[in-house]
């Protein structure tokens, strides 16, 4: 499977609209930045108009990681994902190759997210109470870019002046 994502910051707010698709769906799609197929559905429709109105768009870097995706049994929107080994490249995007990445950020063994429409559940709170856990930002994307892409980016500019 391959997840397509639309994502979208709205006053600090995450707006994610994933649209899964088997890796030959994603094959045909890379070649036509269109969508034929579901057409009635939503998702696609988005994609379709973000992709007719911005014409040059195409993917620019890949990141990788493993993750384990835990589910509250109780509380259905609580969340807790680890993810490591989280790494990019920003050439070379087929997803059949592996092995030709580089580590975003090093000094991060395994990154905690937790995801929760409401209050944390008090178990969950007393927990990160007894770790000394407390609230961070981190994006994979905003990290890769500022610690790799812009770097590269900039070094690009310096060689053709």
């Amino acid at each position: 499977m391959v997840f397509l994502e639309i994502k979208k910051k709205v006053n600090g707010i995450v707006y994610k609209r994933r649209m899964p698709l088997t890796y030959a769906e994603y094959l045909q799609w890379l070649d036509q930045k269109y969508f034929l197929k579901n057409e009635d559905e939503q998702i696609p429709q988005e994609v379709n108009w973000l992709f007719k109105r911005n014409p040059d768009l195409s993917p620019k870097t890949m990141i990788i990681y493993e993750r384990m995706s835990l589910f509250g049994t109780s509380d259905t929107d609580f969340r807790v994902t680890f993810d490591q080994n989280i790494r990019f490249r920003s050439t070379n995007l087929d997803l059949s190759i592996t092995g030709k990445e580089t580590l975003v950020a090093p000094e991060i063994g395994i990154l905690m997210e937790v995801k929760a429409l409401g209050a944390y559940p008090l178990w969950f709170v007393e927990l990160l109470n007894d770790y000394q856990l407390r609230k961070g930002s981190f994006s994979k994307y905003a990290e890769t870019y500022q610690r790799h892409l812009f770097i590269q980016t900039k070094e690009r500019k310096n060689h053709a002046i």
